[in-house]
C-alpha cells in the first residue's frame, strides 16, 4: 500500500458522513452567508420539480421523494450562490486581479454587476452583456 502523503487542512475522518455534524455545519453556513428566515424555504426549493437543481452538483432526480434532498455541500453551495455579501468597487480598486484567487474572492462575495477586467482597468458591464 503507498504510503498517505500529508495535505494541509486534511485529516483522517472515522465519524458518518451526515448526522449532527452536517447539520452544524450547514447552520453556520446560513448563518454566515444569507438571511436565516429565508433559508427554510429556498432550501426546501432545491433539487425540486418548482425549485431549483442544486448548484454543487446538478444531479437530474426523477423522483422528489423527500422534503431535503440535499447534502451538506449542496446546502452550503446554494447559500454561496444566495449570499446577501457583495464585493464592492472599492474592493476591486484595492486588488490587483492577479491577487484576487489568492484572497478566496468566493468567501468575500460575489460581485455584483459583472466586470469586464483589462490590463488598465475593470469596467462595469450590464447583465445582458455578461
Amino acid at each position: 500500500m503507498p504510503a498517505r502523503r500529508k495535505v494541509p487542512g486534511i485529516r483522517p475522518y472515522d465519524s458518518p458522513a451526515g448526522g449532527w455534524g452536517a447539520l452544524r455545519a450547514t447552520a453556520r453556513a446560513v448563518r454566515e452567508q444569507m438571511d436565516v428566515a429565508e433559508a427554510p424555504l429556498l432550501l426546501y426549493r432545491t433539487n425540486k420539480p418548482t425549485g431549483f437543481d442544486c448548484p454543487g452538483c446538478a444531479w437530474p432526480d426523477k423522483e422528489h421523494t423527500s422534503t431535503f434532498q440535499f447534502c451538506e455541500n449542496g446546502a452550503k453551495a446554494v447559500t454561496w450562490e444566495a449570499t446577501k455579501k457583495r464585493v464592492t468597487e472599492e474592493f476591486l480598486a484595492t486588488h490587483k486581479v492577479s491577487a484576487l484567487a489568492a484572497l478566496q474572492l468566493a468567501t468575500k462575495a460575489p460581485h455584483r454587476p459583472p466586470l469586464v477586467v483589462s490590463a488598465v482597468t475593470r469596467i462595469p458591464i450590464s447583465g445582458t452583456d455578461a
